[in-house]
């Protein structure tokens, strides 16, 4: 342990005591732990240490979505008998990743430092926040001073706070924090500060068993953010603004902005609702969208990442396109995220519901499945889905289906199935209803056409954990091998609104994950998709790999129609944990 002696004093000079901490924050011996954490972005590195210390509560937070991660907010968890040594974890919103500045970062730290000082605490511990997001040691820990102190002068009169600890795994980054501080602490930025500064070592972290994380710990490898918003620029333009935010100890942020002329955007996604759609002319399209949407130092970065799941965050307008089809080129060969490590939508949006599901419902072993079909009695395919689904698990077995169909199938009987608690997964099929004057009043139609909306879900204590919405049309045929889906761009466009808006509108209302269809899948594509997703369900499997493994099953088939299945929520989610 080493030591530097403090400056002369300053009059108005206030003394902090600075510690450079080697080893896992998750360790550090203070009042308060406190962690970055971007929105839409799942809780990663010095988060996932904490996190293991508490049982997973930091992740369920996470996904329930109590904690938004807004540029500013801050969300206090008591530590309670867990076996940290700090009786608080302060968890800081970055807000997105591709906003996040120095000034943000600034406002950040001072927000915190104001709410620790309003609940008495007069320590921290903490890491260099956003270092996922490519900036530099130096910066990062300029910033967070600046906060601090400026947030101290305010609120701090009578210099109570005393001492900041910043933690880091990695030698050489611990050097670097040692030299930038001694640095920045000598300027006349920080003369009110009189520092001591030293070094210590953390005890080793003990190796977590999954059973002492937690049982509904599954996450896998972090995975990569590609983070897309559209808005109109001019008359006949759209701005599509894409950032991309790579996972791992080198996680690094690269943006940029593409100007579409609105023609060449109507034109391109026309070109996958054509009625002969194949395998070639969806590699085209798939190629094509990525080249005009995509900034080049995005799909440049992005074409470097084979196997790690994608996450697509988007607005409203960037919801239209079927970024399933996203096609990269590596290596010469072709590449497609949907295929190769999954992916999975969020919605880029403020104000989200929390999520409500059932904890104890994932640790039974049936999967209860509510089935809906064809509520409006005018929809022959829906029939043919209904069919398909019970013989495809019969009788008994693990799987328990309760069936509405059609006049049945009325909104109050659907919402008091829904207010039960009793089901994991509701499983409709039949028509979108969707409100582009208020999208928050879109959802399925019931019989006699009643509208169950996402704002009806937001009165309900409990929800399944999944709807798989399977759309259907009138007057379309369901054949084999991906024939059968909406004729025109036109129509597929509308489609494509209608799926992301009842998905949007569920989501509103506190539904934690979506799986819904763009056009009428085929009879054979369909039941290979269901067959792996709901086996790869009762497997204990994540949602992330089931629809992964579901639309490889398709693709097998010869079918297309792997990338008509989209999927709104968390992709490490387990609907029923093995």
């Amino acid at each position: 342990m080493t030591r530097k002696e403090p400056r002369p004093s300053h009059p108005e000079c206030r003394r902090i005591d600075f510690t450079i901490a080697s080893g896992s924050i998750a360790e550090a011996d203070a009042r308060a732990l406190v962690i970055g954490t971007f929105s839409d972005v799942a809780p990663s590195g010095a988060a996932r240490a904490i996190d293991a210390q508490l049982e997973g509560a930091i992740h369920e937070i996470w996904r329930r979505r109590m904690f938004a991660s807004r540029a500013g907010e801050v969300f206090v968890l008591p530590s309670g008998r867990h076996r940290l040594r700090a009786d608080l974890v302060v968890l800081a919103g970055l807000g997105p990743f591709d906003r996040f500045d120095d000034e943000a970062q600034q406002r950040i730290a001072e927000n915190v430092i104001r709410v620790l000082l309003a609940s008495g605490i007069d320590e921290l511990a903490t890491v260099i926040w956003g270092g996922g997001s490519g900036r530099t040691i130096g910066h990062g820990l300029r910033n967070l001073l600046l906060g601090f102190t400026r947030g101290l002068r305010d609120a701090d009169a009578a210099r109570r706070f005393r001492r900041i600890i910043f933690c880091e795994m990695d030698a050489k980054r611990c050097r670097q924090i040692r030299s930038e501080l001694t640095r920045l602490i000598a300027t006349p930025a920080f003369a009110e500060i009189e520092a001591t500064l030293e070094e210590t070592r953390l005890p080793e972290s003990p190796a977590m068993a999954p059973e002492a994380r937690g049982a509904t710990d599954t996450r896998g490898p972090d995975p990569v953010y590609l983070l897309v918003s559209a808005e109109e620029a001019a008359t006949k333009t759209v701005r599509v603004h894409s950032a991309l935010l790579t996972a791992g100890g080198k996680a690094t942020v690269v943006s940029g902005v593409r100007e579409v002329r609105r023609t060449d955007w109507d034109v391109l996604l026309a070109r996958v609702g054509a009625e002969d759609l194949g395998e070639s002319k969806l590699e085209s399209f798939g190629n094509e969208m990525t080249r005009v949407l995509l900034a080049d130092a995005v799909r440049e970065l992005l074409a470097t990442i084979t196997e790690q799941h994608l996450v697509v965050v988007h607005d409203t307008r960037g919801s239209q396109v079927p970024w399933e089809a996203l096609r990269l080129r590596t290596n010469g060969r072709g590449r497609v995220p949907a295929l190769c490590g999954g992916l999975t939508r969020r919605y880029q949006a403020e104000n989200l519901s929390v999520a409500k599901w059932l904890e104890q419902r994932r640790m039974g072993d049936v999967l209860d499945l509510l089935l809906i079909v064809n509520p409006t009695q005018d929809l022959p395919g829906a029939e043919a889905e209904g069919e398909r689904i019970e013989r495809l698990f019969g009788a008994g077995g693990r799987v328990r289906i309760e069936k509405l169909r059609g006049g049945q199938a009325t909104r109050s009987e659907v919402l008091s199935r829904l207010r039960s608690g009793e089901f994991d997964v509701v499983h409709y099929a039949g028509h979108a209803f969707f409100d582009k004057s208020n999208p928050g009043s879109s959802g399925i139609l019931c019989a006699r056409r009643e509208v169950l909306s996402g704002a009806d879900l937001a009165d309900l204590a409990t929800l399944p954990a999944l709807v798989f919405f399977n759309a259907c049309e009138s007057g379309r045929v369901r054949g084999g091998r991906g024939a059968g889906r909406a004729k025109g761009g036109a129509d597929l466009r509308q489609r494509l609104r209608e799926s992301a808006g009842v998905a949007e509108a569920f989501m509103r209302g506190g539904l934690a994950n979506y799986l819904g269809t763009y056009w009428p899948v085929g009879d054979d594509a369909a039941l290979a998709f269901a067959e792996t997703f709901y086996a790869r369900l009762l497997q204990g499997r994540t949602l992330g790999e089931a629809v992964l493994e579901g639309r490889r099953a398709v693709q097998a088939q010869g079918s297309v129609d792997w990338a008509d299945y989209l999927h709104y929520g968390s992709q490490e989610f387990v609907v029923k944990v093995g």
